[in-house]
C-alpha cells in the first residue's frame, strides 16, 4: 500500500517548511519517501 498525504494552503502558510520538516521526520524514521510537486493557477483578465 501506498500512503499519500496532500499539503496544501495559502500563499505563505509554510507548506515548504512543513513538507521539509516532515520528509526528515519520515527519512529519520527509515521510510522511503517521494515528494511531488504540482502548481496550477489560472489567470483571468477581469
Amino acid at each position: 500500500m501506498i500512503k499519500i498525504d496532500l499539503v496544501t494552503g495559502f500563499l505563505g502558510a509554510g507548506k515548504t517548511i512543513f513538507i521539509e520538516k516532515y520528509a526528515k521526520y519520515l527519512m529519520e524514521a527509515g521510510q522511503k519517501i517521494a515528494i511531488l510537486i504540482a502548481s496550477w493557477c489560472t489567470v483571468r483578465n477581469l
